[in-house]
């Protein structure tokens, strides 16, 4: 289609992916490799998961039935079709919902070494703002279909009320940063990452017991 030929691809909260087809045949499915005469070329096809698997350290058996692999591996599968079909943007629909925290984290690890190593863009949109720390840099905050809310990740963090007002919750280590502040200690207030605020208190405890 004209999104893929512009290098945009999609990965959808529902996947859409056929049970019964291989990882080999999901990921061909629709822009099919072919022999001469037309026939699928389903060697090439595998050759293709393994080497985008490979690069990317998915470790995808492209003889797996579909219905046999776990969500997280599902997930997997499903990035693995975008990029085999090199895409530069790469759409995800709350790409953690229903993951287990390992496959949880497999999955945030991969997308972030896809924008930092690969230079690709990511566009998520998700409710988990945990996920949306360590993804992204700039944040769009959608209500009944409209824009209500467009600013930086850290500064939209750093006045969690303007998320609170449209249900949403701070990650919890900024919310714990938050309350620290309120206590009358001094730790900043966009703090995203929990190895962020173990430097930033282990910085402040330094500086209490020297003092």
């Amino acid at each position: 289609g004209d999104a893929v030929a512009a290098g945009i691809g999609m990965v959808h909260q529902h996947f859409m992916l056929i049970p019964v087809f291989t990882v080999a045949e999901s990921i061909a499915l629709g822009y099919e490799p072919t022999k001469v005469g037309g026939l699928i070329d389903i060697k090439k096809a595998k050759q293709i998961v393994r080497d985008v698997s490979a690069r990317f350290g998915f470790n995808l058996d492209p003889d797996a039935l579909i219905e046999d692999l776990p969500v997280g591996a599902q997930q997997r599968v499903e990035i693995v079709k975008a990029l085999s079909r090199d895409a530069r943007v790469l759409i995800l629909d709350e790409p953690t919902a229903g993951l287990d925290p390992q496959s949880r984290r497999l999955v945030i690890e991969t997308l972030q070494r896809l924008n930092r190593e690969e230079g690709m863009t990511l566009v998520v949109a998700t409710h988990v703002m945990e996920d949306a720390a360590r993804l992204a840099s700039e944040a769009i905050v959608l209500d009944r279909g409209q824009v209500v809310v467009q600013d930086t990740l850290r500064s939209l963090f750093a006045s969690p009320d303007r998320l609170w007002a449209y249900g949403l919750e701070p990650p919890e280590v900024t919310g714990l940063m938050h309350r620290l502040r309120e206590a009358g200690i001094c730790v900043p207030k966009d703090v995203l990452s929990v190895e962020t605020a173990t430097a930033v208190l282990n910085s402040a405890l330094s500086l209490s017991q020297h003092e």
